[in-house]
Formats: C-alpha cells, sequence, structure tokens
C-alpha cells in the first residue's frame, strides 16, 4: 500500500464517519418527530456507538506530532528502530482498542438490559465487532501513515 492509498482510505473512513453521524441525526429526529420511543432508543444505542470513530482520532495526533525519526548510525538501523516502534504503538493501540470494545459491549448489554428492556445478542456481537473492526482499522492506518512519514524523513537523514 502506497501513501496515496492509506490518504484516500483515510479520507473514505472520515466520509463514512460523517455520513454514519448525520444519517443517525436525521434518523433520531425522524423517530422522535414520529414518537416512535422504542426505534429512537435504538438509535441512541447506535449514536453511541459511533463514538469509537471519536476514539480513532487520537491515534492519528499522537503519531501526527512526530516530526522526526529515529536517528542511528545506518540506515537499516534507523529503519530497525522505526519498525520496533511502529510495532509498539501497533500493540498499544490493539490494547487500547480490545478495551474501548470491552467498555462499549458492557454499556451495550447494559443499554439493551435496562432501556430496551430486550436482550439481542446478534445486536450485540454486531455492534462489537464493528466497532473492534473500526478501530483495529483506524489503528492500522495511523501506523501506516506514520511509517511512510517518517521513513521519507530518514531517507532524507541518511541520503
Amino acid at each position: 500500500m502506497t501513501y496515496r492509498t492509506g490518504f484516500l482510505i483515510n479520507e473514505i473512513m472520515m466520509c463514512l464517519a460523517i455520513i454514519t453521524w448525520v444519517s443517525l441525526g436525521f434518523w433520531t429526529m425522524d423517530k422522535l418527530i414520529k414518537k416512535d420511543y422504542v426505534n429512537f432508543k435504538r438509535v441512541i444505542l447506535y449514536l453511541v456507538n459511533s463514538i469509537v470513530f471519536l476514539i480513532g482520532v487520537p491515534f492519528y495526533v499522537r503519531l501526527a506530532i512526530v516530526v522526526q525519526g529515529p536517528k542511528a548510525a545506518t540506515k537499516e538501523a534507523s529503519m530497525q528502530v522505526l519498525k520496533d516502534d511502529c510495532i509498539l504503538e501497533f500493540v498499544r493501540y490493539i490494547s487500547i482498542s480490545i478495551l474501548v470494545t470491552a467498555i462499549l459491549f458492557c454499556i451495550n448489554y447494559l443499554f439493551q438490559k435496562y432501556i430496551l428492556k430486550k436482550i439481542q445478542k446478534k445486536t450485540l456481537l454486531i455492534l462489537t465487532v464493528i466497532d473492534f473492526s473500526i478501530l483495529l482499522l483506524l489503528s492500522a492506518l495511523a501506523i501506516f501513515n506514520y511509517y511512510i512519514a517518517i521513513s521519507g524523513e530518514i531517507d532524507r537523514y541518511h541520503y
């Protein structure tokens, strides 16, 4: 994957988040106007789960502020340090993603149990898989963009 492909996927994810929030906003207003409170509660559940897009933003921001790559004696050594940093950050992001997914699973379960008064296991599973998939993709994209940008910096440093 090239930098342009990563940038395109990044733009697609941002558009997907915006489309999701706008759609859920219209859906929420529609349910309120029609006084369909059962489905309104379900829309609120989906809105709560859409915060995974906001949780992915710090993944980018944390790595975007790094402007200088690791400097070692050789280009190969610098690249190895960069690869090790990327693996460490990816493990960190995956750990955060698992924790956030577990918290959202608990919120979904409690929301369905106490507010919807009906637990739908299929909905719980689907929301959990979607939440983790989005966080995993955002983690991978953040690491990929970091690797491409800093490897270019290492190339310029060791020319």
